[in-house]
């Protein structure tokens, strides 16, 4: 399952992939603004390895306080996908007292 962890500039999404082999998978990981001046923008990070325990993280920075994003997880292999697009939909937090936010 997918666990997304949201900070005040950040989103972090965490998951595990328990097909444990030799077969590197591509994992399409897009974030799409929501909101704000950036609004219907998307990101994407496309990463491709065979993780030996399984674990992988995908981090995007740069974001602002109380925005929301949609943020989508896609696993692939040799093009198709092998799972359902797993679906969040997360709000970064507001900004902390004493913590700067890079703009």
């Amino acid at each position: 399952p997918l666990h997304v962890e949201p900070d005040c500039d950040r989103i972090t999404m965490t998951w595990s992939d328990h097909v444990k082999n030799s077969r590197v998978e591509e994992f399409v990981c897009a974030l799409t603004h929501l909101d704000g001046p950036n609004m219907g923008e998307r990101k994407i990070r496309i990463m491709q390895w065979a993780s030996p325990d399984g674990d992988f993280e995908c981090v995007f920075q740069g974001l602002k306080p109380n925005e929301q994003f949609d943020v989508e997880l896609t696993t692939m292999r040799n093009g198709f996908t092998t799972c359902p697009t797993q679906k969040h939909w997360v709000q970064t937090l507001p900004e902390r007292a004493g913590v700067a936010v890079q703009t």
